[in-house]
């Protein structure tokens, strides 16, 4: 997925997405999503359960900690990922 495209994802969602870069270390790419509470009909607040897919996905992640708490919480989702701990050159 290309930077436009995750960017008119992210923006359709009411989100914004920021970047840093440090040449030589890399870039930091931060996403915010609005958090989304349904109201009941009392004016209290119920939490959404989690959206749940049968999609696959392409989890690129150098560090392996990280890349595997990512698969691990995406597979318990549903999804299917393929995890790369690097990108080729």
């Amino acid at each position: 997925m290309g930077l436009a495209v995750a960017y008119g994802i992210i923006t359709s969602h009411s989100g914004t997405i920021t970047v840093s870069s440090i040449p030589g270390q890399g870039a930091t790419f931060e996403v915010y999503l609005p958090q989304i509470q349904v109201a009941t009909t009392d004016g209290t607040h119920i939490e959404e359960p989690l959206s749940t897919g049968k999609e696959r996905l392409l989890l690129v992640e150098d560090e392996t900690a990280v890349a595997h708490v990512g698969q691990t919480l995406l597979e318990r989702l549903g999804y299917e990922v393929v995890v790369c701990l690097r990108s080729r050159k």
